[in-house]
């Protein structure tokens, strides 16, 4: 519970900070808010500060990071949609678990061709 509520507050304060300009947005300042929301199982809502994060990244990176935390969300379709943009704009060095994680969202769509195909 502990690390969980310090999360929580490190996320609260993120937020606020950006809100009020004390923080600017960026890459590394949505970066983290998102790893701090998705270590403390808030899926949906890490993979909205990733989405924010997009605008500043020059690869596909942090579009995998929004697939994964969609996918721990159970949000298959847009999971998908995530991994394919991440693999498209590719340039970060996990485009493999990218493909995996791709191949793990068709398969739980029940698209076994196309979960056969990521994984290859």
């Amino acid at each position: 519970g502990g690390i969980d509520a310090q999360r929580f507050v490190s996320a609260t304060l993120i937020n606020n900070a950006v809100a009020a300009n004390k923080l600017k947005p960026s890459l590394d300042t949505y970066k983290v808010l998102g790893d701090g929301l998705r270590y403390g199982d808030k899926y949906l809502e890490a993979a909205e500060a990733y989405a924010k994060a997009e605008p500043f990244a020059k690869n596909g990176e942090i579009l995998y990071l929004k697939a994964l935390a969609l996918y721990e969300g159970g949000k298959y379709p847009e999971c998908k949609q995530a991994a394919t943009a991440a693999a498209a704009k590719g340039g970060f060095e996990r485009m493999g678990e990218n493909w995996l994680t791709l191949g793990n969202c068709e398969l739980e769509m029940d698209n076994l061709p196309a979960a056969k195909a990521a994984y290859t």
